[in-house]
């Protein structure tokens, strides 16, 4: 009908794999979309990129759309069946940075009690040393493990941000 708003393009991830930042994953459409004056079927494999992790969220977008042989420009954003932008990955690696800046940072803190200062200022310095080492030791992880498993027949929804 005119003037009335589309339905959300529903798609399922076609792959189980273990993504990173910028890794591909594949989707495939379930419903039939116009994209420009060219016509997307039922079943066309679109493929987005991971833009980043946020939380338990997995951060996905499709830049572009290659059907009938030619490359469609689009910017579509996913979201998940909860409403919210992005993929929903509980086990993602992202969200074990908090726990692990928490518990670092506690650890190790130490107070020298040969009479150089006072304790609260001792114990200042080294939280903020340790607060400081914890925090590059969690973000030097994040870099090395900022991935999520992404399962496969997980329903999303592509909205156009336009």
């Amino acid at each position: 009908m005119p003037g009335q708003a589309a339905d959300f393009i529903k798609v399922v991830i076609d792959e189980n794999l273990v993504g990173y930042e910028n890794s591909r994953i594949r989707l495939k459409l379930l419903d039939d979309i116009t994209v420009g004056e060219s016509q997307v079927t039922r079943g066309t494999y679109l493929y987005a990129l991971i833009d980043g992790f946020s939380g338990q969220r997995v951060n996905l977008s499709v830049k572009s759309i290659l059907c009938q042989g030619k490359i469609l420009p689009v910017r579509l954003e996913i979201y998940d069946l909860d409403g919210l932008a992005g993929l929903y990955v509980p086990e993602s690696a992202f969200r074990e940075f908090t726990k692990d800046l928490g518990t670092n940072t506690v650890q190790g803190v130490t107070i020298d009690n040969s009479g150089t200062g006072s304790a609260a200022s001792q114990l200042a310095m080294s939280s903020v040393g340790k607060l400081f080492e914890s925090t590059s030791s969690a973000i030097a992880g994040l870099i090395r493990k900022n991935k999520a498993k992404i399962k496969y027949n997980s329903y999303l929804y592509l909205i156009d941000s336009k």
